[in-house]
């Protein structure tokens, strides 16, 4: 679409390297395979990070210094998806799930790596429209490195939304433009706030999304109100093997309330760091959703995912009285659109 020239005009004017290099220093998420599953979340909420990159040891037999030949990523998808398959095959590793190496715990990794060399005269000609391109379509970070084996930095899509947000000036009319007539956005796939963690999440690992909106009924025949959401990312709160226990029997709202928890606590105490977010409701504790109307401009969009830190933007019909749920964007959604084909 020629509406998307501008934001497009304005990734082509970034060079990768220019970005990396005017980035404040920032924690890079590494492991190694014999990480334990608890060290893995341990690293990736101290980076805030989606994904961790389990590098293979040099003491192994890859000796490789090509980190794109010993190095994998790791995604809460992954962990959520490991934690399911030993919940339904191994009842008794089950309990001590995060106390399993991630050479035996996680199996298949889903996000692809697109890696960049800077040591190598073609990196200088990468710019951010060339990484926005390279990464639409799939669960895909880039990861640039330095020639020798170490790894640079990380770049996600979020990443380049929050570099458009900061440009949000040089968009043009598309700053301007309701969010519906740019982006289609995703069906929301929602279950009951009063359902197990443990099957909300299921639930999500079936339709193939990162996040699931939680609903609570209304009454009088009017659909059921979306709540809060739980996001894969919220795996990054447990580092206990009796967190993963509780999911069994906790509900999907009790968890979302204490994600800002490092763990579950063994009564109802509610950690005062989340306490600022109460709404006076019990249904509604701590918990935050970000939503827009469907009229809501496109620098204002990017400005929530920035600002708020988040991956999901509940989009509401802007002439729906009742506010239901209309669909949900995430990064992903932005970056496709905005890449060239």
């Amino acid at each position: 679409m020629v509406v998307f020239d501008r934001p497009r005009r304005v990734l082509f004017s970034t060079t990768l390297r220019a970005f990396v290099e005017s980035r404040p220093p920032r924690a890079i998420a590494l492991a190694t395979p014999r990480d334990t599953v608890a060290n893995l979340l341990r690293i990736a909420r101290r980076a805030r990070a989606s994904q961790v990159l389990v590098v293979q040891d040099d003491a192994a037999e890859n000796q490789s210094t090509n980190p794109s030949r010993r190095t994998r990523a790791v995604s809460m998808r992954d962990v959520a998806r490991g934690w399911m398959r030993t919940s339904l095959s191994d009842g008794a590793f089950y309990e001590r799930f995060t106390t399993r190496e991630l050479c035996d715990a996680i199996g298949a990794t889903t996000p692809e790596i697109v890696w960049y060399d800077e040591s190598t005269r073609a990196y200088d000609a990468h710019t951010l429209l060339d990484v926005c391109t390279a990464l639409s379509r799939g669960r895909k970070i880039a990861v640039v490195h330095d020639g020798g084996g170490a790894i640079r930095d990380v770049v996600t899509k979020y990443d380049l939304v929050c570099f458009l947000s900061r440009r949000a000036a040089h968009l043009g009319e598309i700053a301007d433009m309701p969010v519906a007539s740019l982006f289609p956005g995703r069906r929301v796939v929602s279950a009951p706030a009063s359902a197990s963690a443990r099957g909300a999440v299921r639930d999500m690992l079936d339709a193939d999304v990162s996040a699931i909106g939680l609903t609570t009924p209304v009454g009088d025949g009017a659909p059921n109100e979306i709540i809060a959401c739980l996001s894969l990312n919220d795996f990054r709160r447990i580092d206990s093997h009796v967190d993963f226990t509780a999911m069994k029997t906790r509900s999907a709202l009790d968890f979302v309330s204490r994600k800002r928890a490092d763990t579950f606590r063994a009564d109802d105490r509610v950690p005062f760091e989340s306490q600022r977010h109460a709404t006076g409701s019990r249904a509604r504790r701590y918990v935050e959703l970000v939503f827009a109307k469907s009229d809501t401009s496109f620098e204002r969009l990017i400005a929530l995912f920035a600002e708020h830190g988040i991956h999901h933007v509940f989009v509401l019909r802007a002439d729906d009285v009742q506010q239901r749920e209309f669909r949900v964007l995430t990064p992903s959604d932005l970056i496709d659109a905005l890449a060239t084909r």
